[in-house]
């Protein structure tokens, strides 16, 4: 199992960060989403794959994962 998570900072560069915007052009996001998909199933035995594109606000300190 492999768990990717991130925490929005606090500070970039000397500068207070209030929130970030995740975007995407869904289209692309999607297909690059399916040749990861492809790839790990080429390289490993796997019976399920999740991925999760976050989208949308995320304030500074929020924890964003997704839990097995």
């Amino acid at each position: 199992m492999a768990v990717c998570a991130g925490t929005t900072r606090e500070d970039f560069d000397g500068r207070k960060v209030i929130e970030l915007k995740y975007e995407a052009y869904r289209p692309m996001a999607q297909q690059e989403l399916m040749k990861i998909c492809r790839q790990v199933r080429q390289r490993w035995d796997v019976i399920n794959i999740c991925i999760v594109h976050r989208l949308g606000f995320a304030s500074h300190g929020i924890l964003w994962h997704l839990d097995p």
